[in-house]
C-alpha cells in the first residue's frame, strides 16, 4: 500500500453531453465568444496510444484548440494555452492562460459540466486576469488516501483458455485460444468516507469512488497510475472494470468503523503507456 495511485476515467461527450464555456476578453480588443466541445472521447491524460488514434486523447489539448479557434473566429489575436492536466504525481488539475485578461462564464448544464471537468466553480471566473487554475478537484479523477493499490495480482490470464481430452492410451486432444485476455485485480484500502461515498463528498473534492463506479462501469476506460517514489509514475495502465467488479460495494476497513473503507477492483488490462 506504499506509494501513490491516481485513477483517471475516460469520458464520451456524446454520452455525458456537450461542454461549454463563455469567454470575455477584458483587455486588448474587447470581445466575447462561446467555446463548445460537442463530441469526442477524452481523458485527463492522453491514453490514445492504447485506445487507438483519436480516442481518449487528453482534454487539455482539445480545449486549447477549441478556445483558440473560437477566439480567431471572433476576430481576435489572443493566444490561449491549457496546461497541467496530469497534475504531476497527483490527481489532475488545469491551468488556463492567455495573452489577454479574461473572464469565464459557465451557462446551463453544458457549462456546469465544463466547470466540473476543469475543476472550476460553476459560478464562473469573474476576476479578470490572464490565467486561472483549478480550485476544485476535477471530475473523473481520484487520488488514493493511503498510498497505492494493495494485494495486487499483477497480470494473469483467466480460466477457460484451453480444453483437452485424453484417449484410453493417453493420447490427448487439445484446443486453446490463440490469444488470451489479461486480467489484474487489486484493492484500494483505507479510503475516507468522504472519498468513498457521494453523499459525504466535500465541496473541494466532489468526485468520489461511487461516482467512478457509476460512471465507468465496464464501459469507460480507466487509467491507473502508480508511483513508488512520489517523483515519477512507475506504471500507467489502462483498464476496464470487469462486469463482476463494475458495481459500487465498499466494505469497512474495520468492523463498525465508518471512517475508512476498502474497495476491490477486478480489471481487464488493455495496455500501458
Amino acid at each position: 500500500m506504499t506509494g501513490v495511485m491516481v485513477a483517471d476515467a475516460g469520458w464520451d461527450v456524446d454520452v455525458i453531453g456537450s461542454l461549454t464555456m463563455d469567454i470575455t476578453e477584458t483587455s486588448g480588443p474587447l470581445q466575447s465568444y462561446s467555446v463548445t466541445i460537442s463530441t469526442g472521447t477524452f481523458c485527463h491524460v492522453d491514453i490514445s496510444s492504447v485506445m487507438g488514434s483519436g480516442s481518449y486523447a487528453d482534454f487539455a489539448t482539445a480545449l486549447a484548440a477549441a478556445i483558440n479557434a473560437a477566439a480567431t473566429a471572433a476576430g481576435g489575436s489572443a493566444t490561449w494555452g491549457v496546461d497541467g492536466a496530469d497534475g504531476g504525481i497527483a490527481p489532475a488539475s488545469y491551468f488556463i492562460d492567455a495573452s489577454v485578461n479574461f473572464t469565464i462564464a459557465f451557462t446551463g448544464a453544458a457549462g456546469t459540466r465544463m466547470a466540473a471537468i476543469l475543476g472550476l466553480d460553476s459560478a464562473g471566473v469573474t476576476g479578470a486576469s490572464g490565467s486561472v487554475s483549478s480550485t476544485i478537484r476535477p471530475r473523473y479523477t481520484l487520488g488514493t488516501q493511503q498510498g497505492g493499490p494493495s494485494g495486487g495480482t499483477d497480470d494473469y490470464e483467466p480460466d477457460g483458455i484451453a480444453e483437452d481430452a485424453e484417449a484410453d492410451d493417453g493420447t490427448h486432444y487439445g484446443i486453446a485460444r490463440t490469444a488470451a485476455p489479461v486480467y489484474s485485480d487489486f484493492a484500494i484500502r483505507m479510503e475516507t468516507q468522504a472519498a468513498t461515498f457521494t453523499r459525504h463528498a466535500t465541496s473541494s473534492v466532489p468526485w468520489t469512488w461511487r461516482h467512478l463506479f457509476e460512471h465507468a462501469r465496464n464501459v469507460e476506460p480507466i487509467l491507473i497510475q502508480t508511483s513508488t517514489d512520489g517523483a515519477s509514475w512507475t506504471e500507467q495502465t489502462v483498464v476496464y472494470l470487469r462486469a463482476d467488479s463494475a458495481r459500487f460495494k465498499p466494505i469497512r476497513s474495520v468492523a463498525d468503523w465508518d471512517d475508512r473503507w476498502d474497495l476491490d477492483l477486478k480489471t481487464r488490462v488493455l495496455g500501458r503507456l
